[in-house]
């Protein structure tokens, strides 16, 4: 076996050449939230979801939240959609 090959083979090998790593890319397969009932916007994945999920920008969906004075989704859903309901796409239906 080529030295190359060995090294590319190796668990101590840099993660550049190992093919399935662990890490970030775990981390972007979440396709949804924990908690689907909880906005939770400490986690940057969670806030990027609910963002897209209800049509907002990050300081829409934290004043509607703040608003609401819950992070339950269906209530700052209805908050959002009474705001601007033609832009909140309604997708718990």
């Amino acid at each position: 076996m080529s030295r190359a090959r060995r090294d590319r083979l190796s668990p101590h090998a840099p993660a550049i050449a190992r093919p399935h790593t662990r890490g970030m890319t775990a981390a972007k397969k979440i396709h949804g939230p924990h908690d689907p009932k909880k906005i939770d916007l400490d986690h940057d994945w969670e806030l990027d979801y609910w963002t897209r999920e209800l049509g907002v920008t990050e300081l829409e969906l934290r004043e509607a939240i703040r608003s609401v004075g819950s992070n339950d989704t269906e209530r700052v859903r209805k908050h959002l959609m009474g705001a601007r309901p033609q832009q909140i796409i309604d997708r718990s239906a």
